[in-house]
């Protein structure tokens, strides 16, 4: 699952904006908060449902989790 096998999210972000919350986002769902859109969906369909967001795990070390 190296390389965003998970997916890749992605956030609209205005240049007008001065601070940005990134809410929690569920897994495994189509329904993204607003402003929230997938770059590319998650490689593996049966982990969860085809193309939908699959958020990071801990399966191993040295994971780097990024927003």
């Amino acid at each position: 699952m190296d390389n965003g096998g998970h997916g890749k999210i992605g956030y609209y972000i205005d240049k007008r904006m001065i601070k940005v919350i990134i809410p929690p986002v569920k897994g495994h769902t189509f329904d993204l908060p607003e402003l929230f859109f997938i770059v590319k969906p998650q490689q593996v369909p049966k982990w969860g449902k085809a193309g939908a967001y699959l958020p990071p795990c801990s399966g191993g070390k040295g994971n780097l989790y990024v927003a």
